[in-house]
């Protein structure tokens, strides 16, 4: 038995609390189809940390596995997952370069520009594996594909 406490799902509703239920209450897609994606704040414990929520369902690897289409709805939920990260103007993106190294901050690209202007960070876990079930290398190997293959809308 896996309890939601030891999943990351788990994790982020406990930490979002009732202003994350809420939310994607009022988003009005309760339940989130497997391989789709929504976006909510970041309210409560989230909020020091993050802007922004990004809700996707990979599929579960012992329903799926043997079925067609596992591999297409895990990377579907990437895509989608990618789809909602860039929905967000960046000036509704924080400012805070915290967690920059002092140090770095001279550095910069090839053409001249700083090297954190429009930093943008993503937290994920490793979509699939874990309370999914996936192996983590075949779950790593749909991410890889997931992102090579992604493309802005």
């Amino acid at each position: 038995i896996i309890y939601a406490e030891q999943t990351v799902d788990g994790q982020v509703h406990a930490a979002g609390g009732l202003a994350l239920q809420t939310e994607l209450h009022e988003l009005g897609v309760s339940p989130i189809e497997t391989g789709d994606a929504v976006i909510t704040g970041a309210p409560g414990g989230l909020s020091h940390l993050y802007s922004y929520c990004i809700h996707t369902v990979p599929p579960f690897y012992s329903v799926h596995k043997h079925a067609e289409g596992w591999e297409d709805l895990l990377v579907k939920s990437w895509k989608s997952a990618l789809d909602c990260a860039i929905s967000v103007p960046l000036s509704n993106l924080r400012e805070d370069k915290s967690m920059i190294d002092d140090d770095e901050d001279d550095a910069k690209l090839e053409d001249g520009h700083d090297d954190y202007d429009n930093v943008v960070r993503i937290a994920a876990p490793l979509l699939g594996a874990g309370a999914r079930g996936a192996p983590a290398e075949l779950a790593l190997m749909k991410l890889t594909e997931a992102v090579s293959a992604w493309r802005r809308p």
